[in-house]
């Protein structure tokens, strides 16, 4: 059985929920990884990386969270949301 990945984007330091509750396989994600640019977050560290990233100026970037990894992209966007208040 493959992994299920949902998309968010990262820019600023923030992360921005897409999708929500929309899960696609990995094959796509594979794709979109390879044909796109996009990114893809496995683990905790590699989804922090990512916001870490975006705060140096980049543009947008679309990363693909793996299933399981729900509970710390909602801690990231709620502690991001609230640093631009």
């Amino acid at each position: 059985m493959s992994d299920r990945y949902f998309p968010v984007t990262v820019m600023g330091g923030r992360l921005y929920s897409d999708g929500a509750g929309a899960y696609w396989d990995e094959a796509v994600v594979d794709m979109l990884v390879e044909r796109v640019g996009h990114r893809r977050a496995r683990t905790e560290a590699e989804l922090l990386e990512a916001v870490r990233e975006s705060s140096r100026d980049l543009p947008a970037l679309r990363v693909w969270v793996r299933e399981g990894l729900e509970a710390l992209a909602r801690r990231l966007r709620e502690e991001t949301r609230g640093a631009e208040d």
